[in-house]
């Protein structure tokens, strides 16, 4: 593209996402208006969203330790909180679309660790299968009727 084109392209660019931003943030002054105009009455119970954060943290826990046991029995090492990092900055990607960039991430961050793209990512879609049958044969062992 020549030098005027690509400006005209990038202006009509900016304008669109300008155009977007606008009606984007008029229809959140209306719903947020909306929402104000309702009472809101609430009690938190503070001691059920310490629990509740307590066992998402316990769960997020056994599953980095799940993937450390399943890369360690393919013979690579990787320290509890390296690999809690890995997880957590990984589990990041499934926000992009794509749907590939969590497993890429883990793959690369892995290697900067010493340890296989390869195993790591085995490893996560092994722990991810695993995870799945799991929670399969859970609904059908109590949701049985």
């Amino acid at each position: 593209m020549r030098a005027p084109t690509r400006r005209l392209f990038l202006g009509a660019q900016l304008v669109l996402a300008a155009l977007v931003l606008f009606f984007v943030g008029r229809a959140l002054v209306e719903q947020w208006q909306t929402f104000r105009s309702v009472p809101l009455v609430a009690q938190p119970r503070w001691s059920a969203i310490v629990l509740s954060g307590v066992l998402v943290l316990i769960t997020y826990a056994l599953l980095v330790q799940t993937w450390r046991v399943m890369l360690h029995s393919w013979n690579a090492r990787l320290s509890f909180w390296k690999a809690v990092r890995i997880w957590s900055i990984s589990n990041l990607g499934r926000y992009v679309p794509g749907k590939v960039w969590q497993i890429t991430a883990m793959g690369v961050m892995t290697a900067r660790e010493g340890v296989s793209p390869m195993v790591a990512t085995g490893a996560a879609l092994l722990n991810t299968i695993v995870n799945v049958a799991c929670g399969i044969a859970i609904v059908l062992a109590l949701g049985w009727i």
